[in-house]
């Protein structure tokens, strides 16, 4: 999950312009919520080719929550961060459904991540045969919205009271809440990308926390495709250490070519961090972390140069 300006595109017309489809939807829902025992409204406003478009733009045709690219394989979910027709575990609780048309409240996602299905699950710790034999368990937003502390019943509450307990990428910065780390299997043949909260004192972050568990950010399918994207720059970052090395055991008049080699490939590593790519903010933890020792090395080549 990676921070995204909401201000950086216009909003879709249909939804802010007074004649346009979302604020006379709205409207009517009005007059629908009003009646007694009225049940769910059926919005639509939401749906349109305009905000469609602008929600593919603004998050780079990836889900907001887990940065999988979702139009190779199916039609994007557009997904209100606050349910708009009801909330988990608050039967009384109507949805937010003056937000159905609101922009602030729209992202995209995935399937996975926003519908409830049942998923293999890995933990930090779990071997690849715990993973195997794991139990199933329901992960997906669907309606869930936890919350600390006060909640919105209705359009007048401030919904600036609320301090939700999922983390919206257009609100707040992810990297405040993840932290992305490996879960090494017990042949070590392979180590897998997982995200986790991040922790102070030992005590996880309730928004890393709830976030992860409920949009699945560690099912099985999205770590192993995390892995697979990783994989190569592993490989490349082994190979820069590798002429790193070589090049520290060569005469130090022999080294200036090489030393030119190394630091256009540490630049071309540096470059795979990209917003537009998949699980960019899980590329760009690895490459941070993997850059260390090679600006190390670099520093100490360059210091030797005669």
């Amino acid at each position: 999950m990676r921070r995204v300006d909401r201000k950086a595109i216009e909003p879709p017309d249909s939804l802010i312009l007074a004649t346009g489809a979302g604020k006379k939807e709205l409207e009517k829902a009005r007059k629908h919520y009003a009646e007694p025992d009225c049940g769910a409204y059926d919005f639509k406003a939401y749906k349109g080719d305009d905000v469609v478009a602008k929600l593919r733009e603004l998050f780079k045709k990836k889900c907001a929550y887990c940065e999988s690219n979702y139009e190779a394989v199916h039609p994007v979910d557009i997904e209100h961060f606050r349910p708009k027709g009801a909330v988990k575990d608050e039967k009384d609780h109507p949805g937010y459904w003056w937000l159905a048309a609101d922009w602030d409240n729209l992202l995209s996602s995935c399937i996975d991540c926003n519908r409830e299905r049942y998923q293999h699950v890995a933990t930090e710790g779990m071997t690849q045969r715990d993973l195997d034999a794991v139990k199933r368990i329901l992960s997906g937003k669907k309606d869930a919205f936890p919350v600390a502390g006060t909640r919105a019943l209705c359009e007048s509450d401030n919904h600036d009271d609320e301090d939700p307990l999922l983390i919206d990428p257009t609100r707040c910065d992810p990297e405040k809440h993840l932290v992305w780390e490996e879960l090494t299997y017990e042949d070590h043949a392979t180590a897998l990308s997982i995200v986790s909260p991040t922790r102070v004192g030992g005590v996880a972050d309730p928004h890393g926390d709830e976030s992860i568990a409920i949009y699945g950010l560690n099912r099985r399918g999205l770590v192993e495709r995390r892995t697979e994207v990783l994989r190569p720059l592993k490989i490349e970052a082994v190979r820069l250490e590798q002429l790193a090395i070589a090049t520290a055991g060569l005469e130090e008049a022999q080294r200036a070519p090489f030393l030119v080699l190394l630091e256009t490939g540490f630049k071309d590593f540096r470059a795979h961090i990209n917003d537009e790519r998949e699980y960019s903010r899980c590329v760009k933890a690895y490459i941070d972390e993997a850059s260390v020792g090679l600006v190390a090395r670099l520093k100490a080549l360059k210091a030797k140069l005669p």
